[in-house]
């Protein structure tokens, strides 16, 4: 199976950037740098891409989102891909939970192989699939409006919208607890689109699909679309299945 795997991280308007990418094989393919590569997998290769976005009001942020990765590039391989994600999950949570300032922040990390990719999310950032010129959330919103309007609650302020259920850093509950997991199987010109929320924040999801059917389009034609509306740190991975 051929891929088209491309990532970028950038600042936007705020004062640091609290987000971080890894995407990983055997070795690190790119760690919070912009990155574009061909690869081809073999049926005894995996592909691996983790995001994850510290929470601003943690005074750890920046820290967090950059311990959660380093906790995962060094997990051993496992043939039985949940089990693998609920390792990731549950090794992020602890070690976030050591930063003596409070860390917090969510994570979105997904397993490739020859046939299906495997997805698990904690917290508010979102994970696209683009099929036949549709886009559909994979990802689990973990988010206090998110409850609201499962119960048909109306009233749903600003801050429902960032106050998260679910996070990594949590002391009360294990990373695996806590998670969204699903598998997709994969399909030629899928398009596969893991962000953090200052992207779909600035496109909205009619602008993320608008964006990835441009020609040639990669996740740095991504965050260059959402700098011009962002708020937040932009980050995404893209993931194209050729």
């Amino acid at each position: 199976m051929k891929l088209q795997i491309s990532a970028m991280t950038a600042q936007g308007p705020k004062a640091e950037n609290q987000d971080d990418l890894v995407i990983w094989m055997t070795q690190v393919l790119a760690r919070k740098e912009s990155c574009q590569a061909k690869i081809e997998l073999n049926d005894q290769q995996k592909l691996y891409a983790a995001l994850a976005d510290g929470v601003s009001s943690s005074r750890a942020a920046r820290l967090s989102a950059q311990t959660a990765l380093d906790a995962l590039i060094h997990q051993p391989e496992s043939e039985e891909i949940q089990t693998l994600l609920s390792s990731f999950m549950d090794h992020a949570n602890e070690a976030v939970c050591q930063i003596e300032n409070d860390g917090a922040c969510t994570l979105n990390c997904a397993v490739l192989t020859e046939n299906a990719i495997c997805f698990a999310n904690i917290g508010d950032s979102p994970i696209y699939l683009i099929r036949d010129h549709k886009i559909s959330q994979l990802a689990q919103i973990q988010t206090a409006a998110t409850i609201k309007r499962n119960l048909g609650i109306e009233e749903i302020t600003l801050r429902d919208e960032h106050m998260l259920i679910n996070f990594i850093g949590n002391p009360h509950l294990s990373g695996s607890e806590q998670m969204y997991l699903s598998q997709h199987e994969i399909r030629s010109g899928d398009i596969f689109i893991l962000c953090s929320d200052g992207v779909s924040d600035a496109l909205g999801e009619d602008g993320i699909l608008k964006t990835c059917l441009e020609k040639d389009a990669n996740a740095q034609h991504l965050i260059a679309k959402a700098s011009l509306n962002a708020q937040d740190n932009i980050s995404a991975i893209m993931i194209c299945i050729i």
